[in-house]
């Protein structure tokens, strides 16, 4: 008696994996576009985190600009060193992050419906732009001197699925899903 696999249950079983990556394929995108909302929260997040180390570090403001110019790129977010303070990005200043959101994750942006139409809370500086700073003892501050609590509304276009990264008054950012 010869051991082995005809041809036919090969074929057999090569058509029920098939039929089986056919029902899996939707479940493998929508998991993916759940994976990107999720993945730029938390980048989003990580910056706030290293912009309130920095000025920790560094005993002065460290801020986060969003929807800005900078050399002819629009960024959604940079994070720099603001030496002088202003929550505004002066030439020179050096640039520790810069994020394009929809580049870096595909359908990913600021939920334009939330937030007064730009997606964000944050109070804006002396150039229209929403900024929050953080000062040598980690806490949101903004243009006023007052605090920089306020949100960032992330939403992936395909799946509707929406992300809040929140800072606190307190220097707290967290994560929310919506």
């Amino acid at each position: 008696m010869k051991k082995g696999v005809t041809l036919i249950e090969l074929a057999v079983v090569m058509a029920i994996i098939g039929i089986m990556a056919l029902f899996m394929v939707p479940a493998i995108g929508q998991w993916i576009d759940s994976y990107r909302i999720k993945q730029a929260a938390r980048e989003m997040v990580s910056d706030m985190q290293l912009a309130k180390m920095k000025a920790m570090g560094n005993s002065r403001y460290c801020t986060v600009t969003f929807n800005i110019n900078v050399g002819g790129t629009d960024y959604s977010y940079i994070v720099y060193d603001d030496s002088d303070s202003d929550c505004e990005y002066d030439a020179g200043e050096e640039i520790y992050e810069r994020m394009i959101l929809g580049n870096e994750y595909k359908h990913v942006g600021f939920d334009t419906t939330q937030g007064g139409g730009d997606g964000l809370t944050f109070v804006d500086n002396d150039n229209n732009q929403p900024t929050v700073a953080f000062d040598a003892r980690g806490l949101p501050r903004n243009n006023t001197g007052g605090f920089g609590a306020g949100t960032a509304f992330l939403k992936h276009s395909k799946n509707n699925k929406g992300r809040q990264v929140i800072v606190s008054a307190a220097g707290r950012v967290r994560i929310h899903e919506y």
